[in-house]
C-alpha cells in the first residue's frame, strides 16, 4: 500500500468510533481492471454508487495465487494511476459457472446498459482474451467468483 493508499484508508477509519475500525489487515488494494482507461472508468462507476459488484475468473486467482475476496473485507478502489478513489466492503461472495449469473448480478455490476446481454457479452470477450493470453481454459462452464460490495467511503 502506498502513502497515499494509507493515508486514505485511515482517513476512513477516523469517520469510525475507534470500537467499529477494523484492523488493517481487513484491507485489501485494487484497481478491479488491468487497463488503465478501464480501471478509470470502472472507479468512477463504484464512486457514484453505479457498480455494486464485480466478478473475476476463478481461475486467474488460482493462477496468480491469489486469494479470494472475502465477506466483510473492505477495499479501496483504485483508478488507473493506482490513486484511491474510494473504499468498499463486500458483502457477499459466491461462486458459479459463468452461464448461471443471473441477470440480477448483471445489472448491480452496474456497466453499460445493465442488461445480461450486454454483461454477457463483455465479459465472454474479456475472459476469452484473458484465459487465452495466460494460458487458461475458458468455456460457458467455467467458474466466477461474483463479489457484491456496498461503497462505506466517502459517503
Amino acid at each position: 500500500m502506498t502513502e497515499e493508499q494509507n493515508a486514505f484508508w485511515h482517513q476512513y477509519l477516523a469517520t469510525l468510533p475507534s470500537d467499529q475500525r477494523p484492523a488493517d489487515e481487513y484491507v485489501v488494494v485494487d484497481t478491479l481492471s488491468h487497463h488503465t482507461v478501464r480501471a478509470n472508468e470502472v472507479a468512477t462507476l463504484v464512486s457514484l454508487n453505479k457498480k455494486k459488484a464485480h466478478c473475476r475468473l476463478r481461475s486467474s486467482l488460482e493462477e496468480k495465487n491469489a486469494v479470494a475476496p472475502q465477506k466483510g473485507q473492505y477495499k479501496i478502489v483504485l483508478n488507473g494511476h493506482q490513486r484511491p478513489v474510494c473504499i468498499v466492503k463486500t458483502t457477499k461472495v459466491s461462486y458459479c459457472p459463468f452461464n448461471q449469473v443471473s441477470a440480477e448480478f448483471a445489472a448491480r455490476e452496474g456497466e453499460g446498459d445493465g442488461s445480461y446481454q450486454c454483461w454477457h457479452e463483455a465479459h465472454w470477450g474479456y475472459f476469452s482474451q484473458y484465459a487465452k493470453t495466460h494460458g487458461l481454459h475458458f468455456d460457458e462452464h467455467s467458474d466466477v467468483v461474483l463479489e457484491e460490495f456496498e461503497k462505506v467511503y466517502p459517503l
